[in-house]
């Protein structure tokens, strides 16, 4: 008997045939009803949680008036092809003390004398 070309484990799961672990992972607090009703959604549609919050902001989306769709559309583009500015509060003191670190590295050396 030949054996089939099928691949152990479960098969990629993601939108477009990906596999789920290789998403970008997100943390959310819910309120136990919240939580509840996302669970139960998910078990009555045999889809896993991150579908249904998928599809369920592909509908929020739909609802919203056009002119806000129109701003989202090119937002979510760059967001997703990482085309994003940073937004750390962190960067500009590190591009000040790189300043500080080329300035000190391009001034001639003084001699120190010790009295």
């Amino acid at each position: 008997m030949a054996k089939s070309a099928r691949k152990r484990g479960r098969p990629p799961a993601g939108l477009h045939g990906e596999r789920i672990s290789d998403y970008p992972q997100t943390t959310v607090r819910l309120a136990a009803e919240t939580r509840a009703r996302l669970t139960t959604l998910s078990l009555l549609l045999a889809q896993p949680i991150s579908r249904v919050i998928d599809h369920a902001i592909e509908i929020y989306i739909q609802h919203l008036p056009e002119s806000d769709q129109k701003i989202l559309g090119p937002l979510v583009d760059r967001l997703a092809r990482g085309d994003w500015p940073v937004t750390s509060h962190w960067i500009p003191q590190f591009e000040a003390l790189e300043k500080l670190r080329e300035k000190h590295r391009q001034s001639p050396a003084k001699s120190r004398v010790r009295r």
